[in-house]
């Protein structure tokens, strides 16, 4: 691997931006045919000084979903605050889920999606991590210029903590990494599912993995390869410290999983970030995700066989000032270059800000 550069998609004073895993990144054919146009989302909030050992950002502040978009392929960002619709949390949080109450704040959709359209994408959102928490998504059919929704995700669990995970399968039909919560309320679990006939149904599949006795695992990241095996990486946390990303895979399209390997595993108990990855023109893996633990930074790995093994980390950056980072989403270019974007933080001002890393999985370093 190459890099070609580092940038800046968003940073301000006393602000705080952060975790673009949480909401999505997206991309279409730009004006020219190397330099796709890509959109990401992430949260905005202000900075909190005094944070110790948590986020850096003040929880009694408001805080936002905001976009930024590039029409050169990853190379220079503008800000957007496109506005979208947020269903009343805090009523919400009052109500133990009922599928007639939950209809009342968050409504369903009743017309289909062609999700095949050129400027379509879609978004998930979620009100917490625990009990009782809902989750909603907003789509898109104008390259995320303005969003519809949001629109209902049943509760097929105690709770629902839904990211962005996707894959278009035909015009009526996404596959779907959900994550929800495990048994007794707390975060978490993951599964696949499929959203059928435009949007109007869903489909529960197979658990991705078996329910952690603590800890949780959560946010998967798929791929689907050439032969039609689906693959997952997740991100696996044990109260005993353990952290680790495993890789599963499916022969049956999400029925059944099997664990085939695991990347970036540390006992530190500051580690832990959940994985971005892409599938490769070559028919590799590649997978980005933050390294909380000394030394802190971005690291990248590529399979050739799957995800039954991983390359040894290759270094993006390692000039973080505390292990606050990562959360990355990721997209090829037709070029083959990929484009990186994650929370990050260094200086001396301690502002968190959203980062970019440009770099082509193809070369080797000099």
């Amino acid at each position: 691997m190459k890099v070609i550069s580092h940038g800046i998609i968003a940073k301000a004073p006393d602000r705080f931006y952060g975790w673009p895993a949480n909401c999505g990144m997206w991309s279409w054919p730009g004006e020219s045919p190397s330099r796709p146009e890509i959109l990401v989302s992430f949260i905005e909030g202000a900075h909190l000084a005094d944070h110790g050992e948590h986020h850096a950002i003040d929880t009694e502040q408001p805080s936002r979903t905001v976009f930024a978009r590039s029409l050169d392929g990853g190379e220079s960002w503008s800000i957007e605050r496109t506005a979208l619709s947020w269903p009343d949390v805090g009523a919400l949080e009052a109500l133990a889920p009922d599928e007639e109450a939950d209809n009342a704040f968050i409504p369903t959709l009743t017309q289909p999606i062609d999700f095949t359209s050129p400027d379509f994408a879609l978004m998930f959102q979620n009100m917490g991590t625990h009990y009782p928490s809902r989750s909603w998504f907003y789509y898109t059919l104008d390259r995320g210029h303005s969003w519809n929704g949001p629109y209902r995700v049943p509760m097929m669990a105690r709770a629902m903590s839904m990211r962005t995970d996707y894959t278009v399968l035909d015009k009526n039909t996404l596959y779907l990494g959900m994550t929800a919560s495990r048994e007794d309320g707390y975060e978490g679990v993951t599964f696949a599912g499929k959203l059928c006939d435009g949007g109007l149904r869903w489909e529960r599949l197979g658990d991705i993995g078996a329910e952690p006795d603590d800890g949780f695992r959560i946010m998967p990241a798929t791929c689907i390869l050439p032969d039609g095996s689906y693959i997952s990486a997740t991100r696996f946390y044990l109260d005993s410290g353990y952290r680790s990303i495993e890789i599963y895979k499916s022969a049956d399209r999400g029925q059944s999983w099997e664990m085939i390997s695991q990347v970036g595993s540390s006992h530190d108990p500051k580690a832990g970030n959940p994985p971005a990855m892409c599938l490769l023109s070559d028919g590799r893996l590649l997978l980005v995700y933050g390294k909380r633990d000394v030394p802190q930074g971005i690291i990248a790995h590529t399979s050739a066989d799957g995800g039954k093994t991983w390359s040894e980390g290759f270094v993006l950056r390692h000039d973080a000032q505390s292990g606050d980072l990562g959360y990355p989403r990721m997209i090829i270019r037709p070029d083959g270059i990929a484009v990186a974007a994650y929370y990050y933080t260094h200086g001396e001002q301690d502002l968190r800000f959203i980062g970019c890393t440009l770099f082509d999985p193809e070369k080797q370093e000099k």
